[in-house]
């Protein structure tokens, strides 16, 4: 009668130590993780980037070893705004265009990983910040026009344009890229 309670005891013993090891030995590996097509791998050891990595399968083991998987496929954004030209006409845009991580250019995603990471994991986030920049873009691209024709007709191409040479500049320096802008709407 004495031995079950002993056993018990042993066994939840036994498993309070494998689930401890288990949790201390759980960023210390990681195995068979897959970078598909279209993504990249970043590869950390110690908290650092060890290597960023094309498609393929990867293991590791060692200290603080970890491999986050980033997209580099087009993430659709759209937003609507109102701005107030010079002349104090209330102008209403509809802008839509496609964003990209900058997979290719190693030395920029180190370089900006440690502000950015949100970005470069997360697809919310990177929409949140291509509407902000482009609502900025929008208002010094608006302001940087004489508008006195109709916006619409005249200004159009010229204001697309601004855009996205403007939007890509904010967006580059945080690793994104901004294509296919495409204005609509212009009330």
């Amino acid at each position: 009668m004495k031995k079950l309670p002993v056993l018990i005891i042993g066994g939840f013993s036994v498993f309070l130590i494998v689930t401890v090891i288990w949790i201390g030995l759980g960023s210390s590996f990681y195995f068979y993780q897959t970078v598909k097509s279209g993504e990249i791998g970043i590869q950390f050891k110690d908290g650092s980037i060890k290597a960023i990595v094309g498609p393929g399968t990867y293991s590791d083991v060692g200290r603080f070893v970890d491999l986050r998987v980033i997209s580099c496929k087009a993430i659709p954004f759209n937003m609507t705004d109102d701005v107030v030209t010079r002349e104090n006409d209330v102008v209403n845009l509809m802008i839509e265009g496609n964003i990209f991580r900058i997979c290719n250019d190693q030395d920029l995603l180190k370089e900006k990983w440690g502000l950015f990471s949100d970005i470069f994991i997360n697809d919310d986030s990177a929409q949140r910040y291509a509407i902000r920049t482009t609502r900025q873009a929008v208002k010094n691209c608006v302001d940087s026009y004489d508008h006195s024709g109709n916006i619409i007709e005249d200004e159009g191409a010229n204001l697309r344009i601004c855009l996205a040479e403007e939007v890509n500049q904010l967006a580059r320096n945080v690793g994104l890229s901004v294509e296919d802008i495409v204005i609509s709407n212009i009330r």
